[in-house]
C-alpha cells in the first residue's frame, strides 16, 4: 500500500481548520446519525440555487461540508427551523437552508431528476473502486489532523465530515445524484 504525506505547512493549516471545525460541530436533537441505513421516507430536498452550501448544523455558524449546484437531490432525514436535515454519504445528517431548495415527495420523480444508477456494469465498478478510494483518503487525513488515540470521538467526526466532503466531489465529477447513494440497488456502492 502506498503511503501519502502531507506537506507540513499544509498539515499544519489543516490542523488549523480542523480545529475550528470540531469546535462548531454539534447535532441539535432528533438528528442522531443515519450510518448503514437505507433511504426510508422517499423524500428528497432539491436544490433550487446554484452553488448552495451543506453544513455541519442547521446555522450560518456551522461549517461548510461542501457546496453543491441547482438540481442535485438529497435524502430528506427532518427539519430544524429554517433548515432542511439532508442525508449525505457518511450518514450523519446534513443541513441546507430551506430557502435554497424544495421537497420532493416520491411520485414528484421525473427522468430529469436522473435518480438512478447506470445501468454499465463498468461504471458502476469504477464508482465503486472511486468510493471506496476517496473513503480510505478521508480515513488517512483524519488520522493525520487528529489521531485516533488523541481524541476518537472528534476524530470519527472529521472523518465523516472528510468523507461527505470527498465523495460529494466525486459524485458530482461523475454527475451522479448524491440520493443515488442511499438507493436499495445500489447498496454495493456502500462500504
Amino acid at each position: 500500500m502506498r503511503q501519502t504525506t502531507i506537506p507540513l505547512g499544509r498539515c499544519i493549516m489543516l490542523r488549523l481548520y480542523f480545529a475550528l471545525v470540531l469546535a462548531s460541530l454539534t447535532q441539535p436533537a432528533g438528528f442522531g446519525s443515519l450510518a448503514g441505513q437505507e433511504l426510508a421516507t422517499g423524500e428528497f430536498v432539491v436544490l433550487s440555487h446554484s452553488d448552495v452550501n451543506l453544513r455541519a448544523g442547521p446555522g450560518l455558524d456551522r461549517v461548510i461540508v461542501g457546496r453543491s449546484d441547482k438540481g442535485t437531490l438529497f435524502p430528506l432525514v427532518g427539519e430544524a427551523g429554517e433548515w432542511y436535515g439532508i442525508q449525505m454519504f457518511s450518514g450523519v445528517p446534513r443541513y441546507v437552508r430551506k430557502s435554497l431548495c424544495y421537497h420532493l415527495a416520491p411520485d414528484q420523480i421525473i427522468p430529469g431528476h436522473r435518480l438512478e444508477l447506470s445501468s454499465n456494469h463498468d461504471s458502476v465498478a469504477a464508482l465503486t473502486a472511486a468510493i471506496a478510494v476517496e473513503t480510505d483518503r478521508a480515513a488517512r487525513e483524519a488520522e493525520i489532523v487528529l489521531p485516533l488515540s488523541l481524541d476518537a470521538e472528534r476524530h470519527e467526526t472529521l472523518r465523516q465530515l472528510l468523507v461527505d466532503r470527498y465523495l460529494l466531489e466525486l459524485f458530482t465529477e461523475q454527475g451522479v445524484q448524491p440520493a443515488v447513494y442511499w438507493l436499495p440497488e445500489a447498496a454495493a456502492l456502500r462500504p
